[in-house]
């Protein structure tokens, strides 16, 4: 597993992705990108994102890695001359535009049948945060004492059955049915996310995963190995892996 820490502005920042079991490839790609800004300016940007490739063989791999591509190009040139949390928000859409465009046109000189990527994407820059999500990778913020504030809202069948009132969808938990996508980047000429700005406090963690990490595992189980867990990423991994889970795993905290 890649792992590391880092510790930025009061946060600490832990990262790590592992090859599913059964994979020949991890499809997953994750970044975080920490930046000052001018050297004579107190404003920083924390930028952080994982993507779940899908297409097969090398495509998926490649397509979230196009995806981070684009967001770490993005973050490290155009933003470095603003820190402006809205005029981020105001921009996201064209970087994902520009994202979708080249997976597809990956996909099509190398003869892909279809090839696509979600991705959760969290940015803080002074006392906010710019959260955004594309399929079913997820963003949980959660505060000091085990409460959630705020999680993202998957882009499946799955969800839509359980925005109908269906009682029964969380028995799709861990059927093929779950990863059935309404919405990714890369598979068709139209790509959206939801994107929020929220505030956030001192004591607050922010989850970014891949659905082969949260599946097996419940809200109310991640909030409470970030609150008491002392390395909550690497429990959270393992206890993914004993529940049986051979999909790719990956994940970012950001505890601040």
């Amino acid at each position: 597993m890649i792992y590391s820490i880092r510790f930025f502005k009061g946060m600490r920042i832990r990262a790590g992705s592992l090859q599913g079991r059964l994979r020949k490839n991890n499809e997953d790609s994750f970044a975080v990108i920490l930046n000052y800004g001018d050297k004579d300016s107190e404003d920083f940007l924390v930028m952080a994102a994982v993507a779940d490739g899908m297409g097969g063989g090398d495509f998926g791999e490649v397509a979230s890695s196009l995806l981070l591509r684009n967001l770490t190009a993005f973050f490290s040139s155009e933003i470095h001359r603003s820190h402006d949390l809205f005029q981020i928000k105001r921009e996201i859409p064209r970087v994902l535009r520009d994202a979708n465009r080249d997976i597809m046109s990956y996909g099509k000189e190398n003869g892909a049948e279809w090839m696509g990527t979600t991705l959760a994407l969290f940015c803080a820059e002074k006392g906010k945060v710019l959260v955004a999500n594309v399929g079913d990778s997820r963003v949980y913020v959660m505060r000091d004492d085990g409460g959630i504030v705020f999680r993202t809202k998957d882009h499946s069948a799955a969800q839509e059955l359980l925005d109908s009132g269906e009682p029964w969808v969380e028995d799709l938990r861990w059927d093929y049915v779950r990863n059935q996508l309404t919405r990714a980047v890369g598979i068709s000429e139209e790509c959206e996310a939801d994107i929020s700005v929220l505030d956030i406090l001192s004591g607050y963690s922010v989850l970014l995963c891949t659905d082969g990490l949260w599946e097996r595992i419940y809200d109310e189980e991640m909030a409470r190995a970030v609150k008491e867990e002392q390395e909550p990423l690497g429990f959270l991994v393992n206890l993914a892996l004993e529940r049986g889970s051979t999909d790719d795993l990956t994940g970012v905290l950001i505890q601040i």
